[in-house]
């Protein structure tokens, strides 16, 4: 995301935004329409390359973009020139075989 940083101003990374939902919203949600939500597990699926940058990297980017104006050409652009640094930087994805997509399991049950 350096890269990124180079040609435009980006948010803090640590700024990003989080999931509009979480377990207790589900819960509250499911009890307002007489259910009962419970998460009963996670399933983790590893993120290949082709995934992250085919899904991951344009979203990072244009969370990363402080100017809401920027164009899409813009953020293609950047994209696509952060995803071809990180795939010749052996450093940049060296850590890939770690990351994983979290996928919550809920079990919604009438009450």
């Amino acid at each position: 995301m350096e890269e990124v940083g180079r040609e435009i101003r980006v948010n803090e990374i640590y700024g990003l935004p989080t999931p509009i939902q979480n377990l207790e919203s589900i819960k509250t949600a499911s009890v307002e329409h007489g259910l009962q939500t419970e998460q009963i597990g996670t399933y983790l699926i590893p993120i290949d390359l082709q995934t992250f940058v085919q899904v991951h990297v344009p979203v990072c980017v244009k969370h990363l973009v402080q100017d809401k104006n920027t164009s899409e050409n813009i953020i293609t652009s950047l994209t696509k020139e952060a995803i071809a640094k990180a795939i010749n930087d052996p450093r940049a994805l060296g850590d890939i075989k770690h990351k994983y997509d979290i996928v919550p399991i809920f079990r919604t049950v009438k009450k």
